[in-house]
């Protein structure tokens, strides 16, 4: 880039703060535009200097990391943001990205790292540690093996799972109050939806494919 990227740093922890701000101030490609300890204070100041990137803190004492990202995005439209945090779970990885994060280190990052992530996110790359992009790859490795899902009515999940547990039809229509008619044609909806013939055989499937009643 041609000029220091405008950062704002928005950390309720003093002392990581000041870190922060020393770190990006010292070094000749970032520049310090602002930084807050709330979350309210860091979106102003996103809104009133137009940053190019906002490091965030996900763990502010007012708002959520989620919803500040979300405020910020919609604040200043071409500030992209690294988010900053302890935890590495893959579900609030996907938060934060989906909030607007464009980059996600952990706070034990050395310092000169987050500098370093932060030029390389003005320039248009997506930051991420090593462990989080590892946690992420088992979260989706997990999902890809899982079977697909079947758009079940809540009536049929019920039928289903009545099934698995070896109910007959009519016990299946006292356990939800109906008649045999009606299970009947919950039963015929499910074999369709399922490919299956019979009874058993719907519940040889649920049990393949990890459907059962909660």
């Amino acid at each position: 880039m041609g000029r220091a990227v405008r950062v704002i740093v928005v950390e309720d922890h003093s002392r990581t703060r000041r870190e922060l701000v020393g770190a990006l101030s010292a070094d000749a490609r970032t520049e310090v535009a602002g930084e807050s300890a709330t979350g309210d204070g860091g979106v102003a100041l996103a809104e009133k200097v137009q940053p190019d990137v906002a490091v965030v803190d996900l763990g502010l004492p007012d708002l959520s990391g989620a919803v500040v990202l979300e405020r910020i995005a919609r604040a200043a439209p071409a500030c992209r943001s690294l988010a900053l945090t302890v935890c590495d779970d893959p579900a609030r990885v996907l938060e934060a990205v989906l909030a607007g994060a464009s980059g996600y280190l952990l706070k034990d990052a050395p310092v000169e790292e987050i500098v370093d992530a932060v030029v390389e996110l003005a320039g248009g790359r997506a930051p991420v540690s090593s462990r989080v992009a590892g946690a992420l790859l088992e979260r989706v490795r997990s999902v890809a093996a899982r079977p697909p899902r079947v758009p079940l009515t809540r009536r049929e999940s019920d039928v289903l799972a009545y099934f698995v547990e070896g109910f007959t039809y009519q016990e299946v229509a006292v356990a939800l109050g109906v008649s045999p008619l009606t299970v009947h044609g919950y039963a015929k909806s499910l074999y369709e939806k399922l490919d299956v013939t019979s009874k058993a055989e719907a519940a040889a499937w649920a049990a393949r494919n990890g459907y059962g009643r909660a």
